[in-house]
């Protein structure tokens, strides 16, 4: 039986989507949080419904019963409370889970074991591989659907202004991680794996930017300013703190390469060559 987590979540529900063309609805098994359309609409085609949260140690300890592969998918509320992924850790021990398929992030930094405790996804990988689990890690990288939402509404208009400097991110959709994703659950040979599911190129903002361009035939502008000059403008146009913070920290793991890794993991796991950003954006920016 295979278990998804954060089946609401749009990676989750996407993968299991994916899982369900290769795996009888009866072998899967969906966890969430409470009901709503989505696990009405697993639930209505055969798949098992557990309820259990993160911060629910025996809910998760119940719904992984019988379990033996566990897409642990990757809480943003434990940035805050690590011990939301500890208690699935834990939880997947007690309950004797055979594999445990973890969503990490994408990075070109090795982690570093004295500072796990402000790194939530190698605090967890790390726990991981002490667990005594049979785990397989996927580091995502950033979703290529979150590119108009990091460039903003008014792009077109004014432009991209961000100290991203010329930091390249591999950027791949969630429809090609799903699948490599749901490829990982349905076979074997994964035992202890890490995979890079990026794309097989990098690309700068500065290079996003020139291909919106020329896509839509604008002259754009783009600008990488000092990261205090962009502290401000955030800050005159209103911006809530903790936005300012989210956004310089974004922009300062760009500018220092941290998502600059390109791989050929995610094509090998889909058979052919991921979305690039220019089909994205064409498909995305195209009148």
């Amino acid at each position: 039986m295979i278990l998804v987590t954060g089946v609401t979540g749009q990676l989750g529900f996407a993968t299991i989507n994916e899982l369900n063309k290769h795996v009888p609805s009866n072998g899967i098994a969906a966890l969430a949080r409470s009901q709503n359309d989505k696990t009405n609409d697993l639930s209505d085609r055969g798949i098992d419904i557990r309820f259990g949260s993160y911060n629910d140690y025996e809910s998760l300890v119940s719904a992984f019963q019988g379990i033996d592969k566990l897409l642990f998918i990757s809480s943003g509320e434990a940035f805050a409370d690590f011990t939301l992924h500890e208690n699935v850790i834990k939880a997947a021990q007690t309950a004797n889970v055979k594999q445990v398929i973890y969503t990490s992030t994408q990075r070109s930094t090795a982690i570093d074991e004295s500072c796990l405790s402000e790194d939530l996804h190698g605090w967890t990988e790390y726990a991981l591989k002490k667990s005594g689990l049979n785990y397989v890690i996927l580091r995502n990288s950033p979703y290529m659907e979150s590119i108009p939402q990091i460039l903003g509404q008014g792009v077109l208009e004014s432009g991209y202004h961000a100290p991203v400097g010329e930091g390249k991110i591999s950027f791949a959709t969630r429809t090609d991680m799903a699948l490599a994703t749901a490829n990982v659950l349905c076979s074997q040979g994964h035992d202890f794996k890490t995979y890079d599911l990026g794309g097989i190129e990098s690309v700068s903002f500065g290079e996003i930017i020139d291909e919106i361009s020329k896509v839509t035939g604008k002259d754009i502008p783009f600008s990488s300013p000092e990261t205090d000059d962009y502290i401000k403008s955030l800050t005159s146009d209103s911006f809530p703190e903790a936005a300012i913070q989210a956004l310089v920290g974004f922009a300062n793991q760009v500018n220092s390469g941290y998502f600059d890794n390109p791989s050929n993991d995610l094509a090998s796991l889909i058979g052919r060559n991921p979305v690039s950003v220019s089909e994205f954006l064409k498909q995305t920016f195209a009148d």
